[in-house]
C-alpha cells in the first residue's frame, strides 16, 4: 500500500495522512466525516467522498458526542454549516468557524 493517500479531507481540504504501524502503511482513506459532509457536491471544487483527516475527525467526534448527549441545537448548527456548503471555500470557512468556536469554549 502506498504511503500517499488518494483522498483530500472534505472539511479542511488538506491531504489525508496515511496511517502506519512499524513503518508499514495500513490505511490511507481517512475517517467517515458524517454528519459533517456537504449535501451538494456538484461544484467542481468539492470532494464527493465524505472522508476527513485525523485532525478534522476530532471535530466530527465532538459533534457526534453532542448529538448523543442531547445537545441537538448546537450540533445541528455545526452540521448545518457543513451541509449547506456549496463550494470548497464554503467548507473551509465552516471548518474555520467551528475551530474558532471550539477554541473559544476551551479558553
Amino acid at each position: 500500500m502506498s504511503a500517499e493517500s488518494e483522498y483530500t479531507c472534505c472539511m479542511c481540504y488538506k491531504a489525508i495522512d496515511a496511517h502506519t504501524h512499524n513503518g508499514e502503511v495500513y490505511w490511507t482513506s481517512g475517517h467517515n466525516a458524517q454528519p459533517l459532509v456537504p449535501q451538494d457536491t456538484s461544484d467542481a471544487s468539492m470532494v464527493e467522498h465524505g472522508r476527513c483527516c485525523d485532525s478534522c475527525n476530532g471535530i466530527v467526534v465532538q459533534v457526534r458526542m453532542m448529538q448523543a448527549f442531547g445537545h441537538h441545537e448546537t450540533a445541528g448548527m455545526i452540521i448545518g454549516m457543513f451541509r449547506t456548503a456549496k463550494t470548497q471555500t464554503d467548507a473551509i470557512l465552516a471548518h474555520m468557524k467551528v475551530l474558532s468556536a471550539l477554541m473559544a469554549v476551551n479558553e
